[in-house]
């Protein structure tokens, strides 16, 4: 959905592509399997199969356009990918992981369900569910591009918002609620305690020295994604997930700007706005998460 829709309610109703936020995900189920090694990423890219488009690193479309050589990142493992937020890596990380894995996803962080918010005397208020294809054995063109939140994966703001509050949560999220004073229900852990304190420090690296810089605030440790997704028109919408504090996760947010290019550039700082006015009113030392395990 675009610009035009103007009274559609984006957080809940708009469908866009994830882009690299979703990497977060990915990680999540790769880390949960035991998978996270090194992947030899080399600066030309992969194609999932003979004469498809090679997936590439955006490094390697800015030395392009500054006419530089680039050497690839090499090889790395999956935390330095994520920082690097490395498209080869986690496109090849899709393929080893395969369909049924990957289909693991949607299940796990529950994006292919329609969630409620709001329940009252004349409806309810609901979130759209995503729309998340059953990736097949042997598609690896489509598992590749799943891998980094492009293809045919959509996905509606309120859900990469649970997603991210379920890592933040140690792998358990919360069925949302709009009424203040709503008891938390618990939906089905998504990925173990274990899994979810490593994706919570790969995260924090994100904004400590790789694409979600921007975010970071003194005195507040702070774990994100960013994310920069195609869309079939205009330029690209930018994305940036993140939770704080890190030590005692109390809010999470997911932000999307359309239209606005690289997701560093309009979605962080943002989200770094939202954190620094909600710890102004006491949102973000007090009580952990709602939910919280």
């Amino acid at each position: 959905q675009g610009g035009n829709a103007k009274l559609l309610n984006r957080a809940l109703g708009g469908l866009y592509r994830p882009g690299s936020t979703f990497k977060s995900l990915v990680a999540a189920v790769a880390t949960e399997h035991g998978m996270g090694g090194d992947i030899n990423c080399p600066a030309d890219g992969v194609a999932a199969e003979p004469g498809a488009r090679k997936i590439r690193d955006h490094e390697f479309y800015e030395s392009q356009r500054k006419d530089k050589h680039w050497s690839g990142h090499g090889d790395i493992d999956i935390r330095t990918a994520l920082t690097r937020s490395s498209n080869v890596y986690f496109a090849k990380m899709a393929m080893l992981l395969g369909a049924e894995r990957m289909n693991e996803i949607a299940s796990r962080f529950g994006l292919n369900q329609s969630l409620s918010v709001f329940d009252g005397v004349s409806g309810s208020m609901r979130g759209k569910a995503c729309q998340l294809p059953r990736l097949v054995v042997g598609d690896r063109l489509s598992i590749s591009q799943a891998g980094i939140g492009q293809g045919r994966v959509l996905v509606t703001p309120l859900h990469m918002a649970i997603a991210t509050a379920c890592i933040a949560n140690g792998g358990v999220s919360c069925q949302p609620f709009l009424k203040a004073g709503t008891e938390p229900i618990r939906m089905p852990r998504a990925i173990s305690k274990k899994a979810a304190s490593l994706m919570t420090g790969y995260m924090e690296d994100v904004v400590k020295r790789g694409t979600g810089r921007g975010s970071g605030i003194h005195g507040l440790r702070v774990a994100g994604k960013t994310g920069t997704a195609q869309t079939p028109s205009g330029d690209d919408h930018g994305w940036f997930v993140a939770f704080a504090p890190v030590e005692n996760p109390t809010l999470a947010i997911a932000v999307i700007v359309e239209n606005s290019g690289y997701g560093s550039r309009r979605a962080v700082p943002i989200v770094r706005q939202l954190f620094l006015q909600a710890d102004e009113i006491g949102l973000l030392r007090s009580a952990p998460m709602a939910g919280a395990p």
